[in-house]
C-alpha cells in the first residue's frame, strides 16, 4: 500500500502534466517560415516536425495522465491492472500514468495479462 504523501506528490505531479500540457495544445502551432535561407528553412521545418511530435505525445498523454487522477480519486492508484500487485513507487515516480508494474508488464507483453 502506497503512502498518502507519496500518492498526493503523484497527483500533484500528475496535474501540473495535466495543466502543462492542456494549456500546450490549446496553442496554435505556427506554420510560418518567413526565411529564404535553406539552411533556416531545414531548421525551421525540423522544429515544426518536432513540435507536432512533441504535441502528439502531449495528446496521447492527457488520457492516460486523467485516468491516473481518477484511480487516485477511487483509490486504486498504483495497484497493477494485470496482477493486482502494488506497483514499485520507484516506478511510479518515473511513470505516474503506469497502470501496470514490471512483472504486469511482462505478462502483458508474453499475453498472459488482462
Amino acid at each position: 500500500m502506497l503512502d498518502k504523501n507519496f500518492i498526493n506528490n503523484c497527483k500533484e505531479t500528475l496535474m501540473k502534466m495535466k495543466n502543462e500540457y492542456s494549456q500546450v495544445l490549446k496553442r496554435p502551432m505556427s506554420h510560418e517560415f518567413k526565411t529564404s535561407d535553406t539552411l533556416d528553412m531545414a531548421t525551421s521545418e525540423r522544429f515544426l516536425k518536432d513540435s507536432v511530435t512533441f504535441r502528439k505525445r502531449m495528446s496521447d498523454l492527457l488520457p492516460r495522465i486523467n485516468a491516473a487522477l481518477m484511480r487516485i480519486e477511487h483509490g486504486t492508484y498504483g495497484v497493477c491492472l494485470v496482477t493486482g500487485e502494488s506497483i514499485n513507487p520507484n516506478r511510479l515516480k518515473a511513470v505516474p500514468w503506469t497502470t501496470m508494474s514490471l512483472e504486469g508488464k511482462n505478462q502483458y507483453e508474453r499475453g498472459l495479462g488482462y
